[in-house]
Formats: structure tokens, sequence, C-alpha cells
């Protein structure tokens, strides 16, 4: 791939693009800054294998050798791949043998590309930490500051914490001035004393979903970049100073910066205390509207309790007279029945002039002072006496007298005064013969 260059810049059609084909391009742009023609255009030559096209990017833009003449001689063509590999080629030297050349390494390079970048991108927490990498990258006898190890979330909430800024490195391997970075100014004994002293240092590879999704948020566009950043949340994040990007920052210009920033750490600190005390203020503000939201509701839920009671009180009361109510007209209509049988059985069977037996002639006081009378069989019993007591005021006689009989009465002789509760005796048995008189009182229901 050293010898071979792209042609030039074709139109960029968006519409002929797959979506996962749009993200690549997107990704590609936003790490290499290049134009969407020239984007599309490298993707497509690599087989839209992101990482062998950003690799290639950053390949091409330094002093590539010069493609070999098609009449050069066997002996000068070299081996694509070294001995020591399980499969060595030699390049041929004609048009076809350079073609077939060119499809095997593409088919390598989607293959290793695919495992390579996604497996990174997606999976990079299982590869190690940032530290075991950038270590493994440049020895582990390369000096650099201390990075926090932890994800973004909890660098920030230390920083916060602790009261102290947040320096945020986002690394590219591919990037041209990565290396240099790293080296000089990452390796420099005051920046990794300013780092490890006054600031919490983040570091992470884009190729890692974290580290791709905070160069996003930041609107980062080349790389390597550094950032100076007021912990609040990852939604709010408030850059004070930005630096690395196409190498515009030397070990004294990140200096400075970290400097400047230290300077103004007091208004920093009184930011982000003030932003703690605003933060707590608003939980606090939170926490009390939701408790009067709560007992709101407690207090609804009691009121509606208390209402649905009364009003289940209320239809039992009523329900319970209307019950009451009914149980009393039945209760009436059973003793209108109850009169009316008495009433013809009575007069079915009462004394009549003619009769054998001996007859005895009683009267009746009643409470309002109204007085009956009738004749009776000296051989009837006290209940005939009761039976006629209820229903004399329908007699016949009777009409028109407005006698009132209570529902409830008792029967008791003049003089001596005694009550006939007795109901078997007869008027002969009590001496009521050939007359009596008996009164009939009104019987409380205390008296029950």
């Amino acid at each position: 791939l050293g010898a071979w260059k792209l042609g030039p810049s074709r139109r960029f059609q968006t519409a002929m693009v797959s979506g996962e084909q749009q993200e690549a391009l997107q990704q590609f742009q936003d790490i290499t800054t290049c134009d969407p023609g020239r984007a599309h255009q490298v993707l497509e030559a690599c087989g839209w294998n992101l990482e062998q096209a950003i690799q290639f990017h950053f390949a091409s833009h330094e002093e590539l050798p010069a493609a070999r003449p098609a009449a050069a001689s066997a002996s000068a063509q070299e081996p694509l791949l070294q001995p020591g590999h399980e499969t060595a080629m030699q390049v041929p030297g004609n048009v076809v043998g350079r073609a077939i050349m060119f499809l095997w390494s593409m088919v390598r390079g989607v293959a290793s590309g695919f495992f390579g970048f996604f497996g990174n991108f997606l999976f990079g927490a299982a590869r190690g930490s940032f530290t075991e990498q950038f270590e493994r990258t440049y020895g582990a006898d390369c000096p650099h500051p201390v990075f926090f190890e932890g994800p973004f979330n909890e660098a920030l909430k230390h920083a916060k914490d602790n009261l102290k800024l947040l320096v945020v490195y986002l690394h590219c391997d591919h990037a041209r001035d990565t290396p240099r970075f790293c080296r000089e100014v990452l390796a420099d004994e005051t920046v990794r004393a300013i780092l490890d002293r006054d600031f919490v240092f983040w570091g992470g590879d884009i190729f890692r979903m974290e580290a791709h999704r905070i160069s996003q948020l930041l609107g980062v566009t080349s790389y390597p970049f550094f950032a100076v950043i007021l912990p609040a949340s990852v939604e709010e994040l408030r850059l004070i100073a930005s630096g690395g990007q196409r190498g515009s920052s030397d070990t004294t210009q990140v200096v400075q910066i970290l400097t400047q920033c230290l300077d103004e750490m007091e208004g920093h600190r009184a930011e982000m205390a003030s932003r703690a005390t605003q933060h707590q203020v608003d939980r606090m503000l939170r926490e009390e509207q939701d408790r009067e939201y709560h007992e709101a509701l407690e207090a609804d839920r009691l009121k509606a309790e208390k209402e649905a009671e009364e009003a289940r009180k209320r239809q039992e009361a009523e329900a319970n007279a209307q019950a009451a109510r009914e149980a009393e007209a039945a209760k009436a209509r059973d003793e209108e029945l109850r009169k009316e049988r008495l009433l013809e059985d009575f007069q079915a069977s009462r004394y009549k002039s003619g009769d054998p037996e001996p007859k005895s002639r009683i009267l009746m006081r009643l409470p309002g002072g109204q007085r009956v009378e009738s004749s009776f069989r000296q051989s009837d019993t006290i209940q005939v006496l009761h039976d006629w007591a209820t229903i004399c005021a329908k007699l016949p006689e009777n009409e028109g007298k407005n006698i009132d009989v209570p529902p409830r009465f008792q029967l008791q002789t003049s003089y001596p005064k005694r009550e006939l509760s007795d109901t078997s005796k007869t008027l002969k048995d009590l001496d009521l013969v050939p007359d009596g008189t008996i009164l009939l009182t009104v019987v409380e229901d205390d008296d029950e």
C-alpha cells in the first residue's frame, strides 16, 4: 500500500451509502477532519474498514515512495510479508500480479480491522486500563502523569469532591503528533508534577466508546487533545482551557495553561463551591417539594377515606332506616290482618240474644275516657276480652266514637285492682258475672 496513491477526489454522494457506512464516514471525519469526498474515497478503497482507513489517511500525509515502474527487474521486488510469517508471498512484477496482491491485502485488512477496531471500540475495557495501553505503546519506562483509574463519571465526581479541576486527555495512536505529545509533553517532569499534585488527570483512547463519546461532547476534531474542565456533570461539561491539537501545544504552552488555571483556582473553587451549594439547595428544594407533594397526597387520601366512610355510614343508616320502615309497615300490615281475622272470628262467635248460656255484661273504660260494653258468655276466657279490646273500634256499635286503642295494652279490674294476665281464666272464674267493669291501660316500652 506504500506505493499506492488515491486518485482525484470524486463528489460525495450521501444517499449512496448505508447507515453503518454513514456512521463510519462521520467517525472518520471527526478523527481526520478531512473533507467528505476524500473520506468516502479512502473508506471505499479500504473496504469501509475504519481503522485501516485512518491508518492509510495519516500514512498518506507522509512522504510516500514513488510507484515502481512495470519494467523493474525481478530482483528489485521485495516480499510483501517478511520471512518468518506463516505465509510469505512474492509480489508479481506485472499488473495482474499487483492487482492480486492488492486484493489479498484488502481481505486481510478487512478481517483484522473488523476484529481489531470493533473489538477495541466495544470491548476496550477488557483489554486493560488506559495506563496499561499507554505503557504498552510507549514502554513502561516512559514517564507519564498518573492517570485516574476508572470511568469518566468517577473521575468527574472525584475532582468535584476534592475541589480540583479535571484534565481530560483524548488519545489517538494514528494522529501525527501523538507520539511527540506523549514522549515530550506528558513525560516532562514539570507537567507531571503539576498534574499529579493539583489536578485529576483522566485519559482515554478515542477508539474506545467512552472516550469517543467525550470527544463528541467536547466537539473535538483533531488529536491529541487535552482540556481543563470545571467538574459538574457529564451533561454539563464546562471547558476552561484546551490544547494539544495539531501540535499547537508544546511543553511550555501546556505548563502555561495549567499554571494559569491554578492561578485562577480560587475563583474556580468558589464557583465549584457555589455550584455544590446550589446543587444542595436544589436537592433540598426537590426533597421539600416531594415531601409536600406526598403529604398532600396523603391528606387527599385520608380525606377521601373519611368521606367514603361517612358516605358508607350514611348509606348504612339510610338502609337500616328503610329496613326499619319496611319492617314497621309489614308489622302494621300483619297487625291489621290479625285484627280483621279477630273481628271476623269475634263477630262469628260473640254472644247473641237467645243464647242458652248465661251471659255477663262487661264495661270497659279506655285511657281516653271512652266507654264500650258488650255481652259475653260466662264461660268466655280473658283471651276473648283481649280480642274484643283489640277490635272494639271496628265494631259497628262503636263507629263514630273516635275510639283509639293503643298497640300495647293490658286489662285489669277496677276494684279490687288486679291484672287480668291469665288469659285461660273464664269470666266466671274471676267473678265478672253477671256483670263487671275492667280498665284498659297502656303498656309503655319500659314495662316490657
